[in-house]
């Protein structure tokens, strides 16, 4: 871990997106290896496209990603952004939109799916069909309330096979109470717009990162956007899988230290432009 303490680390703010059935509380040892120097941003993503007022005429991504470009404007300071899995495409989706926010991105196996829905390569249309197919299951599981039938290929796609089985009754129960918002990350996802061209248009500097023992359709996407964006650097994690986040973050939240402090000699603005 970087001496987060050192005049080397910039004092803007850090906004930190989770992932899909995850919450605020994934980036709490990010916070606190961050606290008090770095105001840490982590909003709670489930749910609250719908607020009056926030995101009239928007959808998609585009409607996830308001409060979070709000939050941002309300420091008045640009921010490094820190996304995992669907909190990292709606971080890219924030840095393409609205690129005078954000400082540095930083991404564990951002969830980027419109890199393999609109790929000409067989292998990564075959990623992408799994990955709808797996949706599929668990509207069809919500169709018949039985969202356990759907929520455990889910969590096997994107975790390795036996992963569903693994877990505790308790965790299986919250699980399954997120069906809803887990189908709406879903829907979201199938719609998110990312192209290789598009993304050569993102100039701030980019860490992209990803466990080793991710499943292959993960390490693809994460892969995948790193060759597509000219400033991204890819770092593969070893011993660890698509929510190392949660599971590891000792070792994750290394590397993002490590990155947002790099970024302090950035020449991008720190302030927002009026």
């Amino acid at each position: 871990m970087p001496d987060i303490s050192a005049p080397t680390l910039p004092c803007a703010p850090v906004a930190a997106l989770h992932a899909s059935a995850s919450g605020p509380r994934q980036w709490a040892a990010l916070e606190q290896s961050l606290s008090p120097r770095v105001a840490v941003l982590a909003p709670d993503l489930t749910g609250y496209g719908g607020e009056p007022g926030e995101a009239d005429g928007l959808a998609g991504l585009d409607r996830r990603a308001m409060r979070v470009i709000r939050l941002i404007e309300q420091t008045g300071r640009a921010a490094h952004l820190v996304g995992h899995s669907f909190g990292g495409a709606i971080a890219v989706r924030i840095a393409v939109t609205r690129p005078d926010l954000v400082r540095s991105l930083t991404l564990y196996e951002p969830a980027v799916i419109g890199l393999l829905r609109n790929s000409k390569s067989a292998a990564d249309q075959r990623a992408f069909m799994r990955f709808q197919a797996a949706g599929g299951r668990l509207l069809a599981a919500l169709a018949s309330v039985e969202p356990a039938a759907g929520v455990a290929p889910l969590i096997d796609f994107w975790n390795g096979d036996g992963a569903w089985a693994r877990l505790d009754r308790q965790v299986k129960e919250r699980l399954c109470a997120t069906a809803g918002d887990l189908m709406q990350d879903f829907v979201d996802s199938l719609g998110e717009p990312s192209t290789p061209t598009g993304l050569r248009r993102i100039e701030m500097p980019v860490m992209v990162l990803s466990g080793a023992r991710s499943p292959e359709f993960a390490r693809r996407l994460a892969a995948r956007f790193a060759a597509a964006v000219p400033t991204a650097r890819h770092h593969e994690i070893q011993g660890v899988g698509h929510m190392a986040p949660v599971d590891a973050p000792a070792r994750v939240n290394a590397r993002i230290c490590a990155h947002i402090a790099a970024c302090a000699a950035w020449d991008g603005a720190s302030t927002i432009a009026a």
